[in-house]
């Protein structure tokens, strides 16, 4: 899979991270997705800031739906 940006530094809230457990969701999957630009269910604010972090080379976020519906 081809990356759209390096990966930096990884963070993930607590909150995430127990909603993937619980769906029984592998982090990696998310992560190749975060990396090729597949930034899942984003408002249009969260769009334009991840466009301008690219330009910039700053914070890019990411949100997925689990299929818990979390």
């Amino acid at each position: 899979m081809k990356t759209l940006f390096p990966l930096g530094r990884l963070l993930a809230t607590p909150g995430a991270l127990t909603a993937m457990s619980e769906a029984n969701a592998n982090p990696l999957l998310f992560l190749m997705r975060h990396s090729a630009g597949d930034l899942g269910e984003l408002d249009t604010h969260d769009m334009k800031a991840n466009a301008e972090a690219l330009r910039l080379g700053s914070r890019i976020l990411s949100a997925y739906v689990l299929s818990t519906g979390s």
